[in-house]
């Protein structure tokens, strides 16, 4: 237990007393007591001043000398600085200069040190006085003497200094980070090597005190909460921020209204105000349900900002009035208004113009013929892109309003000839015959090079028609060339007028009918067995069956010109089924 200093002032108050009574009292007087207390304890200096003496005037009569085991010459036996009598008075052995055992004497720890001579550890800190004084340099009075929570000998036991509050020097003392809540190494001033010393450490014993990955150090250099995982609470922890690049203090660093972990959810770029470079950003994309990844949402051709700031489309439409034409279309290809399904209000939408008609759909009358695209196809039936429908050399107009024609038929009537060029003709474009000579127009002109206005083109008496029919040119009076007329070979001869030869003897009809009188219809005029050409080769006459009488038919007649010959070989012929002996001469 320790001393203090008002009780051993009493201590030597009451000695002083118990001298000064000894010195006045008669030497017959039995005891004289004296008490002094201290905390409910009583310390009692005795004086017995019997007969008996006391040889060292140490406090002690010989007697009692002998019962200590002191000596009763020497006021201080064990040379300790103190009597015999005072160390019996004190409770110590006056035997023994260190009653304790601590190495320190008992004089030196009653009258200089303060500390309780009969008790080895006087502070009860777990290191013995001596040890305290001579090697820690600590106060053997004090059980913790840099008070900093922890007593003398638990710091030398754990290592700590213990007249250093904080030995590390990290600013924390020693015995919060031994018994701390979040205890530390007290002799390491960055116990858990985050960066961080242990003072300014949240948990000095843990480096991720919110265990996001990042260390606690790291944390503060970023200006982050080591204590919570997602500083600025945007849904990222702060090391996906470090790792993509965002600010962990900032909810939102790009400022684009959506936080950083938002944006990773939707795949954009956290740090970029308009992910997709559209001209909208992010957060207004997702207010207007657009992609914010996408400048295109809706495929069209027009980005989300354009349609929206510009055209007035449906960004997530691509077809925002459903007339079959994608915005961007109608916007850069056609000149359409996206947001009208019929642009030019001419009754057919946009779509139906360009991929059904193949119409302007920015033109009510895409050829300009005067009808609208609407009346042509609903009610005309004409083509709207050309004001020719038919291709016959006719603007539509003329055809449906000055000329009874079908607008719709290149020819109208059907005969070969388209109607312009029927009009050009002056042929009738309305009857496929105009000359009525049985030929259609269009074969007049196309095959035969006849002149459709004329029913007789070659003048010939016959019909261009009939002509045809019977294979005669009805550009050609005398188709064959053989001197008649084709209608006179027809209604008078009934000769081919195809062929200038009808009879394929030799001879031409003209000279069988005008120079000879052979029949221009048959081969054999006088039936000899020798065509009427043969005949006038040979000089025989082609209307007798025998010319020269010899009884023998020109057509077996070696010499049908001569009547008598000289016989030179016989020879047998067969006639008509007659056996005949003819004697030839040379």
């Amino acid at each position: 237990m320790a001393i203090t200093r008002n009780h051993l002032h009493l201590k030597i108050i009451a000695l002083l007393i118990a001298v000064i009574l000894l010195l006045i009292l008669p030497v017959s007087t039995a005891i004289a007591e004296l008490s002094v207390g201290n905390q409910g304890n009583t310390d009692e200096i005795i004086i017995l001043q019997t007969d008996a003496e006391d040889s060292d005037n140490d406090g002690l009569t010989d007697s009692q000398e002998e019962e200590y085991g002191t000596d009763p010459n020497d006021r201080d036996t064990d040379d300790d600085g103190l009597w015999d009598g005072e160390e019996v008075s004190l409770g110590l052995d006056p035997t023994d200069s260190d009653t304790d055992g601590d190495g320190l004497n008992d004089e030196r720890e009653h009258n200089h040190l303060e500390t309780d001579p009969d008790r080895a550890d006087t502070d009860d800190d777990g290191l013995d006085d001596r040890e305290e004084i001579n090697e820690y340099k600590t106060d053997p009075t004090n059980d913790d003497t840099d008070k900093d929570g922890l007593d003398d000998g638990r710091e030398i036991e754990i290592g700590t200094d213990p007249t250093i509050q904080d030995t590390d020097g990290d600013n924390r003392v020693d015995g919060a980070e031994v018994n701390g809540v979040s205890t530390s190494d007290p002799l390491d001033n960055d116990t858990d090597n985050d960066g961080l010393n242990d003072y300014d450490d949240p948990r000095p014993n843990d480096p991720d005190a919110d265990n996001d990955g990042l260390n606690d150090g790291r944390e503060v250099e970023l200006g982050t909460d080591p204590l919570e995982k997602d500083t600025d609470g945007d849904g990222l922890n702060d090391l996906k921020e470090t790792e993509l690049g965002t600010d962990p203090t900032d909810a939102d660093t790009d400022g684009d209204g959506l936080a950083d972990g938002r944006e990773q959810e939707l795949g954009t770029d956290p740090q970029a105000t308009d992910t997709d470079g559209d001209g909208l950003n992010d957060s207004r994309e997702t207010t207007l349900n657009t992609s914010a990844t996408v400048a295109d949402t809706d495929d069209d051709g027009l980005d989300d900002a354009a349609e929206i700031r510009t055209h007035e489309t449906n960004p997530t439409e691509a077809d925002t009035d459903s007339d079959g034409i994608d915005d961007g279309r109608e916007v850069n290809e056609f000149d359409t208004d996206p947001l009208t399904a019929d642009t030019d209000g001419d009754g057919f939408e946009d779509g139906y113009e360009i991929n059904e008609l193949g119409t302007d759909p920015t033109a009510t009358d895409t050829d300009s013929d005067g009808y609208s695209d609407f009346q042509e196809v609903r009610e005309l039936g004409t083509d709207p892109t050309r004001t020719d429908t038919d291709q016959d050399g006719l603007s539509d107009r003329k055809e449906l309003e000055s000329l009874p024609t079908n607008a719709t038929q290149s020819d109208t009537d059907d005969d070969g000839l388209e109607d312009g060029k029927e009009l050009e003709l002056n042929t009738d474009p309305l009857e496929p015959d105009t000359d009525g000579d049985g030929l259609e127009d269009g074969p007049e002109v196309n095959q035969w090079d006849s002149d459709p206005l004329q029913e007789d083109t070659d003048n010939d008496k016959l019909n261009d028609g009939k002509e045809v029919e019977l294979g005669t040119d009805p550009t050609t009076q005398d188709t064959d060339g053989d001197g008649f007329s084709d209608y006179r070979e027809v209604t008078n001869l009934a000769t081919d007028p195809t062929k200038e030869d009808t009879d394929n003897d030799g001879l031409n009809d003209y000279r069988e009918v005008e120079e000879l009188p052979t029949n221009a219809t048959i081969a054999d005029t006088d039936n000899d067995g020798l065509k009427d050409g043969a005949e006038i080769e040979t000089g025989s006459d082609p209307t007798v069956y025998d010319s020269d009488n010899d009884l023998i038919p020109d057509g077996i007649d070696p010499v049908p010109t001569l009547a008598w010959v000289e016989l030179s070989l016989m020879q047998i012929l067969v006639g008509t089924g007659i056996y005949r002996l003819v004697l030839f001469k040379d």
